[in-house]
């Protein structure tokens, strides 16, 4: 019995030290600059975005208060249907890469920009454990130089980018923010 709870304890380690280093946020993280349309490129989707084929999408806002923001997600699922999902979020008050988002209250959502250019062409968010992973450019196609750059990125910081999904981008955006959250619409 004791072998087998040592098994678990060591596996379970070694779990963690397989996806390498901790998940590091940007040190500044200018908000203003971070706001417009991202297309999210690649991913590594959460349960709600399991279902998406094409042209996922971000548009990030700022709101009246500092630190705050509203975001728009949207996808076109299989069925053809878009899946529409309003946030509500905030960086952390060192004004870092930490953002924590809302989609439904009180549950948040930690997602924390890894890694962006300074002008702010692509960025990489992904949630401290791992789970998650989103390869954001404002570009629909990126360059194969840039995309293995940024997989090496979110490598080096524990991804698994063997699993990341590219996500074709196809339409236009044409998004509006709504009152409910998980909306689906028809293209």
């Amino acid at each position: 019995m004791m072998r087998i709870v040592a098994g678990l304890v060591l596996g379970a380690f070694a779990a963690v030290g397989a996806r390498g280093q901790s998940v590091i946020p940007l040190q500044k993280l200018d908000l203003k600059k971070f706001t417009g349309t991202w297309y999210e490129v690649a991913l590594l989707p959460d349960k709600k975005q399991k279902t998406c084929v094409a042209d996922a999408v971000v548009l990030f806002s700022e709101k009246n208060k500092p630190r705050q923001f509203e975001l728009v997600n949207s996808c076109l699922m299989k069925n053809g249907f878009s899946n529409v999902r309003n946030g509500d979020g905030k960086q952390d008050k060192q004004e870092d890469g930490k953002l924590k988002v809302i989609y439904l209250w009180p549950f948040s959502v930690k997602h924390w920009v890894l890694a962006a250019d300074p002008d702010y062409q692509w960025a990489l968010v992904g949630t401290p454990n791992h789970k998650n992973l989103y390869v954001l450019t404002k570009d629909k196609t990126p360059s194969d130089a840039l995309m293995a750059e940024l997989k090496a990125k979110a490598s080096a910081q524990g991804f698994d980018v063997g699993k990341l999904i590219m996500m074709p981008q196809k339409r236009p955006p044409t998004m509006t923010t709504g009152e409910n959250s998980g909306t689906s619409a028809k293209p």
